[in-house]
């Protein structure tokens, strides 16, 4: 279901219509709100540049957590096998001292 609400950002109301929360929307646009703001405290630019600038940013900020999470994910994945491969290793060396102790009764006999 949609959700209509209404945020400001940089002094603008915008209405939106979404299928997020009104409290994820309102945290969306608090975050908007605040680089926009930060952009245009500590440089000499328009709203509409500082909008686009702070987009940059927040974009900026999408790839290199999208960029850090497939290395996270990569890194997972060889955990992952290397713990296979062990279990399976573990489970060879089972199999072979049960082998042992099972043929070594066989000596003590001799």
């Amino acid at each position: 279901m949609k959700n209509r609400i209404t945020v400001t950002v940089a002094g603008q109301e915008l209405h939106l219509l979404v299928d997020e929360s009104e409290e994820y929307m309102y945290k969306v646009a608090s975050i908007a709100d605040q680089k926009i703001r930060s952009i245009i405290e500590t440089t000499r630019v328009s709203s509409s540049q500082a909008a686009t600038l702070a987009c940059l940013n927040i974009v900026d900020d999408l790839l290199k957590a999208n960029e850090l999470t497939e290395h996270m994910r990569a890194q997972l994945k060889d955990y992952i096998e290397e713990s296979s491969k062990a279990k399976m290793e573990i489970n060879d060396l089972k199999r072979e001292l049960a082998k042992t102790r099972g043929s070594s009764g066989s000596f003590g006999d001799v």
